[in-house]
């Protein structure tokens, strides 16, 4: 029908557009920006943070497993360099970057612990 052709044609001249700079030249730019290379930085630090927070509680619970937990020195410093990866890294990265760009990096966390 003529009107979905009109419609279609206006999706695609909106799409054309969004795609040309302030002058309406075609942006050659579709790498990664700086913003979003911050926040891909971030977030890949977070994950780093957070294995080697989780492996210091992993050995906590073998090395002072006879302790109350309120005496397990190195589980409390696990949690809290987890807690501060995730708080201080993770959030941040999130405002700079597409959160499609970083679950992948959730999911290398995974992989890795």
């Amino acid at each position: 029908s003529p009107d979905v052709t009109n419609v279609k044609a206006a999706l695609h001249s909106e799409v054309a557009m969004s795609n040309c700079s302030s002058d309406g030249a075609a942006s050659a730019d579709s790498g990664l920006g700086p913003e979003a290379a911050l926040g891909l930085t971030l977030s890949l630090m977070s994950v780093v943070l957070t294995n080697i927070a989780l492996l210091i509680q992993k050995h906590s619970a073998h090395v002072e497993a006879g302790r109350p937990l309120h005496r397990r020195y190195r589980f409390w410093a696990g949690f809290l360099l987890n807690t501060g990866s995730e708080v201080g890294l993770s959030a941040p990265a999130q405002l700079f970057a597409p959160l499609a760009l970083l679950a992948p990096t959730g999911g290398v966390a995974v992989a890795f612990n």
